[in-house]
């Protein structure tokens, strides 16, 4: 192969990598772009590498924000600490005819 084929193979490479990289790509990609022994001479690999870098990073980042579960704004009860689900306050007990049930028919409002 000529080496502008090479380099093109090392771009499109990098551009997949973008997209199925993921945490153990990283350290191998920081190290290519310091050591830079595998494209010597070619700053368009060299973008690339530091794009995929960039893409993985950040794809991992959004990955782990959403990972995270948020508290609540506002806590409320002795309970609320230890309970995601809580009862509206001051809602009196519904009468069990009142309670929708599985093929009943809505009652007329």
């Amino acid at each position: 192969q000529r080496p502008e084929e090479d380099v093109d193979f090392a771009v499109q490479l990098l551009g997949r990598l973008e997209q199925w990289g993921n945490a153990q790509t990283i350290p191998v990609l920081k190290r290519s772009i310091r050591e830079k022994h595998w494209y010597v001479g070619s700053e368009q690999v060299e973008t690339a590498a530091r794009q995929c870098l960039e893409h993985i990073e950040t794809r991992l980042r959004r990955q782990k924000q959403g990972d995270t579960l948020l508290r609540p704004a506002q806590r409320s009860g002795a309970e609320a600490p230890h309970s995601l689900l809580r009862p509206t306050a001051g809602q009196a007990e519904n009468a069990p005819e009142q309670l929708l049930r599985p093929g009943s028919p809505l009652p007329p409002g």
